[in-house]
């Protein structure tokens, strides 16, 4: 009690303080300074601040890391995390390793081939093998198999036949009808989709008339039905 009032430390000056992010003041407290308000050092974090104020961002901070691969280390820079070590990823390849650790080794790995000569009129020339276990190539095979069409003298659907299943091809005609009574002679010919269409005149291309598509009309003298008689029974 310096001033001999009962009091100690009473009404003295606060005076400044300091830490390693800035200036601030305390005060005296039964003889102890106390409660200094300058600014508080932080433990560094990868943030890009400067937490424990030494004037260096980001230093010496590392962390752990994983891929599907594996796990590894990476250090803070800028406040981001970079560099990580784990083994990362690769496409896979035709080699018996996991190289996209999946689990799984050569899974979905094809390459381009040249079709073999029998496919030689195969809709897509472009042909893929794909990879079998052990690091080998299966057979070489069309990237895309289509219907067949009928009647373009092309392998559509690869398996080294032209126009399997077709009732025709592409230029055939077929004779159809006959020339009696009402009903006239015509021809079929033959569609994209491989099958023959309807009876039609040959040099018209209408439709004609074919046994059996009119029915009988009674006492008009005419063969109606194309049976070989005329206004036949059931008539009146």
């Amino acid at each position: 009690d310096n001033d001999l009032d009962g009091t100690v430390d009473e009404e003295v000056t606060p005076r400044l303080c300091e830490s390693a992010c800035g200036m601030g003041t305390e005060r005296c407290v039964e003889g102890t300074w106390v409660d200094c308000d300058a600014p508080e050092v932080f433990q560094e974090t990868c943030d890009g601040i400067d937490n424990d104020c030494d004037g260096v961002l980001d230093e010496m901070l590392t962390r752990s890391c994983t891929t599907a691969c594996g796990d590894g280390m990476e250090n803070c820079s800028d406040g981001e995390w970079v560099g990580c070590s784990a083994p990362a990823p690769e496409i896979e390849t035709c080699d018996t390793l996991d190289n996209d650790c999946d689990g799984q080794f050569d899974e979905n790995v094809v390459q381009t081939c040249d079709l073999p000569a029998e496919l030689s009129m195969c809709a897509n020339p472009m042909g893929i093998q794909r990879c079998l276990e052990g690091a080998e190539w299966g057979a070489c095979e069309s990237m895309g198999v289509d219907a067949e069409v009928c009647g373009n003298n092309r392998d559509d659907d690869c398996d080294g036949v032209l126009d399997e299943g077709c009732a025709c091809s592409e230029g055939e005609t077929r004779d159809c009808s006959f020339s009696i009574g009402a009903c006239t002679a015509g021809v079929r010919n033959c569609l994209m989709d491989g099958s023959f269409g309807d009876c039609v005149n040959a040099q018209t291309e209408m439709p004609v008339i074919e046994p059996g598509e009119l029915p009988e009309a009674c006492n008009n003298g005419q063969d109606d039905d194309c049976d070989g008689q005329v206004d036949e029974t059931p008539c009146e």
